[in-house]
């Protein structure tokens, strides 16, 4: 046993040779297991025991349980009182999600504080099969198959190398006792019903049903690295970034692709887009531009030629001023102020980047802000007002760039869309005597 999860720990690079640990210890088999392997193993440990109370009296008692094993056994702990339903009421979230939020939080401090290398906790392959029929129930692609990690950031997993089964000899032959928690009896959660009913059943079927899973998840481990080098070698094709929140992706690729739907499910479900919305999404992908799908971190916009994806974000500011004497404004994109005499043979800068204009004609401050429906101006070169939206569209300028794009106004009018256009009323003339300059960073 020890030499199976040494190897394991080794193979998955999970701990350094005598390092801290925080091993999360609830007082049951599996926890007591991995407690013990590790000190036998000669790392530093630092038990943590989360009482949940959810189970009334029984909540203490395995707290008084752990505590004296660790007193008895001179291992260093700490126990903490959690008021899991108030959370759970508070974040709108189910009892199982709260323990989970508040255990590794938790477990996080007390890492940082002991200067572990990582935080330990016993799940097995039984759990591992366990979750891959979850996963299988409530839905899943290639990666719900695979089970359980070894590693995800500073939680490691070693007692992946062994079974239940495994673990209960472990602990005979140690003749170290545990307590058992009656709700995992109970037909409440999903993971208790898959575990007394429907695996027994399985097992009826195929009596090596465990061995047959293992298999498996080795199979699936492989098929999804396949799958996954595939995948990125197609984002890297698809998106195009504008920076690291903001890409887009070309429409013509996702329908083109025989493979579109799942390329576009795995483009998207980092940014918390459901399989439910992807598939709506890709249904009605060629039904024109305009339609906006949210997930609880971005927006996706459908544009004419491309799917525009955006975080959502709250401005800090809505607009800012610009006064006379300013040569920066920190606005979110930065411009640079300048005012000069006007030459005889000034040339009107062709950067669109760029913008010159009569100095006498403003009125300051003046007003940075975001472009909204219903702003009008009078673009350089034409007398009568056009809409800011008609302007954008005889640009072709996508919904990507509409959202990005800030105007200068001077009392109430435009000025200059910034990357675009100046209006027209304040043009140099030939008599013009300053000009305001302005730079977009």
């Amino acid at each position: 046993m020890l030499d199976t999860v040494h190897q394991y720990i080794q193979k998955w690079k999970l701990l350094p040779p005598s390092s801290t640990v925080i091993i999360g210890v609830s007082g049951g088999a599996d926890s007591m297991a991995l407690l013990l392997i590790l000190k036998e193993l000669g790392y530093q440990i630092v038990v943590a025991h989360c009482n949940f109370q959810l189970r009334n009296e029984s909540s203490f008692n395995d707290e008084k349980f752990v505590v004296k094993f660790c007193q008895e056994h001179n291992i260093a702990y700490s126990s903490k009182l959690f008021d899991t339903q108030k959370y759970a009421s508070l974040q709108k979230i189910s009892i199982e999600m709260a323990a989970r939020d508040l255990r590794y939080a938790w477990f996080e401090e007390l890492r940082i504080r002991h200067n572990a290398s990582a935080i330990a906790v016993a799940h097995h392959q039984n759990d591992s099969i366990e979750t891959i029929l979850i996963n299988l129930i409530n839905g899943t692609g290639i990666q719900g198959l695979t089970g359980i990690k070894p590693k995800n950031g500073h939680i490691i997993r070693p007692l992946l190398c062994i079974s239940r089964a495994d673990i209960e000899t472990y602990l005979k032959e140690k003749k170290v006792s545990f307590v058992t928690d009656a709700t995992n009896f109970e037909s409440v959660y999903t993971r208790n019903i898959v575990r007394n009913q429907l695996i027994p059943i399985i097992s009826k079927i195929n009596t090596g049903f465990t061995d047959t899973m293992l298999r498996n998840i080795d199979n699936f481990e492989q098929t999804a690295n396949i799958y996954q080098t595939y995948i990125t070698s197609k984002l890297n094709e698809w998106i195009i970034y504008k920076d690291k929140d903001n890409f887009r992706i070309p429409i013509h690729q996702i329908v083109n692709e025989e493979n579109g739907k799942t390329i576009l499910f795995e483009a998207l479900k980092n940014m918390t887009f459901s399989p439910k919305i992807c598939a709506t999404l890709f249904e009605n992908i060629g039904t024109g531009s305009g339609k906006i799908y949210y997930s609880n971190t971005h927006k996706l916009v459908v544009d004419r030629d491309y799917l525009i994806v955006t975080p959502i974000k709250q401005e800090t500011a809505q607009s800012f001023l610009i006064h006379q004497k300013d040569t920066l404004v920190a606005t979110p994109i930065g411009i640079h102020l300048s005012i000069f005499k006007k030459e005889l043979a000034f040339t009107p800068p062709t950067q669109a980047n760029i913008a010159c204009v009569d100095f006498s004609k403003l009125t300051f401050p003046l007003t940075v802000r975001k472009w909204k429906q219903g702003d009008s101006f009078h673009p350089l070169g034409m007398k009568q007002k056009k809409k800011v939206s008609d302007f954008f569209i005889d640009k072709k300028i996508n919904q990507w760039e509409k959202e990005t794009c800030w105007i200068v106004e001077s009392n109430g009018e435009i000025v200059w869309i910034m990357g675009y256009r100046i209006d027209n009323r304040y043009k140099i003339t030939d008599k013009t005597t300053s000009i305001y300059k302005m730079i977009m960073e």
